[in-house]
């Protein structure tokens, strides 16, 4: 059909209004950024001006304010969507809604952003031609994530989507902080199976098996290991050697996702006590969090 056909025009892509009641609008970064002036056309054709109140990096999203227009305010979901559920893009690429439904094929899912990998994204079918990016909705109308016309995210079948944690916590910084402001603890790890777990005798049952830490990061400061060699299992090779990181601030921990939306609530400069298992013992290590810097692409 004909707005599938073409690629959306540059400069133009849909946002997401969080709350009409305060003027407060989710975009895409890259579409807002550096731009002399920024309008916004509503669902009823209305046009506004608009202004950046923060870009965050972490997600690529930006938050727009604008004049108080309606008493509409979204409801974000905060749980990661399983694999199979049906979702809808919606876009206003050339001014006309188009509804897209698809299904989530994978969640979470790992992405790698400004050299840094993050495990709580989740993926959905198809591709974003003719759309541009777009906000998710699920079946009950919810915002449960954003996705991002971008290469390192939209490749080939599937869409690496924002989640609406991410969405909500990007709002909430926005709204109270000058800058938008990560924490950096500087680890990344896999979840443990029971086939991994018999395989490399470890003494747990659930936790993120620690792959990597990056140098100079409060986790390499503290001592916390990273996988040191790489075991059979099967017909895979399997990280080990690693610690296990079991419990974040006493919140147990079996996943990269888990990890990261416990760490992202917690503000920069805070001190948490990890849990990890090293060997045959289980040990408390306090961490003091930074702030997480971004490399340019």
């Amino acid at each position: 059909d004909f707005l599938s056909s073409f690629e959306v025009p540059r400069g133009v892509g849909s946002g997401l209004i969080v709350s009409a009641k305060k003027g407060i609008i989710l975009a895409p970064s890259y579409l807002v950024q550096g731009a002399q002036w920024i309008d916004v056309i509503l669902p009823d054709g209305g046009q506004l001006g608009a202004k950046i109140l923060a870009l965050d990096q972490l997600t690529g999203l930006a938050l727009l304010k604008t004049k108080p227009f309606g008493k509409q305010e979204v409801s974000i979901r905060k749980d990661l969507p399983k694999a199979g559920e049906r979702v809808w893009l919606v876009g206003r690429p050339r001014f006309r809604v188009v509804l897209r439904s698809t299904y989530v094929c994978e969640s979470p899912v790992r992405i790698i952003s400004r050299g840094i990998t993050l495990g709580s994204f989740f993926a959905v079918e198809g591709d974003l031609k003719g759309l541009g990016s777009a906000p998710l909705f699920d079946a009950k109308g919810r915002a449960l994530g954003f996705a991002l016309a971008l290469p390192n995210l939209a490749e080939g079948t599937t869409v690496k989507v924002v989640p609406g944690y991410l969405m909500a916590l990007v709002v909430q910084k926005a709204l109270e902080e000058e800058k938008i402001i990560w924490p950096w603890l500087g680890l990344e790890g896999v979840a443990l199976t029971p086939a991994v777990v018999k395989a490399l005798g470890l003494p747990v049952s659930r936790g993120l098996l620690v792959t990597r830490v990056y140098p100079g990061s409060p986790a390499a400061v503290v001592g916390i290991r990273g996988a040191r060699k790489t075991s059979s299992l099967g017909n895979l090779l399997w990280p080990s050697g690693g610690d296990v990181l079991v419990s974040f601030n006493g919140v147990p921990v079996s996943s990269q996702a888990d990890l990261e939306k416990l760490l992202f609530v917690t503000a920069p400069g805070k001190i948490v006590e990890l849990k990890i298992w090293r060997g045959k013992r289980l040990q408390p290590v306090k961490v003091y969090l930074g702030r997480r810097s971004f490399v340019q692409p």
